[in-house]
């Protein structure tokens, strides 16, 4: 992926090797619980999250998913 000239992200080839990814332009309606539950779906089921918030508690749109354990089937 090239944006602005500067290559981003990881090839597929490497992806085993990442301990988290940042996720952003997450939509405003989708809350914590709704992102746990689809990366569970998805067979990520051992992992610390945190979502970016604005003081009045919104979601600012991004999140930081760090993996404790390998995932089962991604």
């Amino acid at each position: 992926m090239t944006s602005h000239g500067r290559k981003h992200g990881v090839p597929p080839s490497h992806w085993d090797l990442a301990e988290g990814i940042f996720l952003r332009n997450i939509p405003a309606k989708c809350d914590e619980g709704i992102l746990r539950g689809f990366f569970e779906s998805k067979g990520l089921i051992d992992f610390d999250m945190e979502m970016a918030r604005f003081p009045n508690g919104k979601s600012r749109g991004f999140a930081t998913i760090l993996f404790r354990a390998r995932y089962r089937k991604f």
